[in-house]
């Protein structure tokens, strides 16, 4: 997105099909939070059909040799004041 003309050479995630990244959010029973910032350098491309099992219950899996599996980029933990 160039809008106004202006800082047209900076990387933006808008058009980039890797580096993807998400939050997980847990409040525990004594209201602490624990952030956790996790990434994704390399999206699968392609995917194959699997059978669920305890270690990895999707129906699918990445076929895709150049794909990263997630990872923890940043982990906070915030507590609550007592």
């Amino acid at each position: 997105m160039n809008w106004f003309h202006r800082h047209a050479g900076e990387f933006s995630a808008l058009r980039c099909e890797d580096h993807k990244s998400w939050l997980r959010l847990h409040v525990s029973g004594t209201g602490d939070l624990r952030i956790h910032a996790l990434g994704i350098d390399v999206v699968p491309r392609r995917w194959k059909e699997s059978s669920p099992t305890t270690d990895a219950p999707s129906l699918l899996v990445s076929d895709d040799a150049r794909a990263t599996a997630p990872r923890l980029v940043d982990y906070v933990e915030v507590r609550r004041p007592r």
